[in-house]
């Protein structure tokens, strides 16, 4: 059987990942705070690892790989992203499913991300960093950190003198923050699957119906704007691995992807259930794969809730 491993093992849809492999592959997850991890699943199958910023991510990450003979790393967190992609010899035999590095690299800045597709004449929304003199982006706007995640210092600026505001307060930081255009529309997260030579093989595009940093309900829409447009993108940039595209789809069906996340997002979960392959056994294939895309059901639905675990530690 199979050995899978995910980082960021205390995310929101790590549970519901657990009861979609396990039959098929000795799943494991890891969290630098481990008691994150949801505990449904097993504690042989629970793991403590160093934050991204530890001297040892790497050593203990690779080792600990080694040690439960994993066949695929999936990271779930940005801090890591770079740094596995980067280091991807140290894990052999253990492969990755991660974007190329440079990939990486690009995205994680959001700045980068939307000059990128802009420089070859993708959509995006206007874009310029907080630290520029004067731009032409009206209020309402959107502020937001050029490297984050889960929404986090993401503000809805209503007058240019909030923005003048803004640059007072972070000063010289001004410059890791950016304004983005506030688009009006449907707001989708779409998961972009591919094998290990950069084919593409499904496009999951998810209408979000609720979002709190992550999206806590969202039904799968197979829109033909959308999907033409994410094909676009990974035919102008194509990269190995799963990732996935925020986007805005506004009243005139104009798709404007405003975040690109180089790993498998939170409804990666939603994703498996409404495609009719395995990203897993695809990514670890040697053999050549049908360029097809996969089908993908639409009115497939997620709707996370909490749970309590409620236990006595003596």
């Amino acid at each position: 059987m199979k050995k899978l491993f995910f980082t960021g093992g205390g995310g929101a849809g790590n549970e519901a990942l657990w009861r979609y492999f396990n039959n098929d592959y000795d799943v494991h997850f890891g969290d630098a705070d481990i008691q994150s991890i949801d505990l449904a699943i097993p504690q042989t199958n629970r793991h403590k690892i160093p934050y991204a910023n530890s001297l040892d991510f790497i050593e203990n990450l690779s080792e600990l790989c080694k040690k439960l003979s994993i066949d695929l790393l999936i990271p779930g967190v940005d801090e890591e992203l770079l740094l596995l992609a980067e280091s991807a010899g140290e894990f052999l035999p253990t492969k990755l499913l991660l974007p190329n590095a440079n990939y990486i690299e690009t995205m994680l800045n959001k700045y980068e991300m939307v000059k990128c597709l802009d420089k070859i004449h993708l959509p995006v929304p206007k874009t310029e960093l907080l630290s520029n003199n004067s731009f032409g982006i009206d209020t309402p706007c959107i502020l937001k950190p050029i490297y984050g995640r889960g929404s986090r210092d993401v503000y809805v600026i209503e007058k240019n003198k909030d923005i003048n505001d803004l640059k007072k307060k972070y000063g010289k930081n001004s410059k890791e923050y950016i304004v983005q255009e506030k688009i009006v529309g449907t707001e989708y997260t779409v998961q972009m699957m591919c094998d290990e030579k950069k084919q593409l093989h499904a496009i999951i595009p998810v209408k979000i119906l609720l979002k709190r940093g992550v999206t806590l309900r969202g039904v799968t829409d197979n829109q033909k704007n959308i999907i033409k447009a994410c094909k676009a993108i990974h035919n102008a940039l194509p990269t190995k691995g799963t990732y996935n595209i925020q986007l805005i789809l506004t009243s005139n069906k104009k798709v404007l992807p405003f975040e690109i996340n180089p790993r498998i997002s939170t409804t990666f979960c939603l994703a498996l259930h409404a495609i009719s392959m395995d990203p897993v056994d695809l990514y670890l294939s040697e053999q050549k794969q049908n360029s097809q895309l996969s089908i993908v059901k639409s009115g497939i639905q997620i709707r996370r809730h909490w749970r309590n675990y409620i236990f006595s530690s003596n």
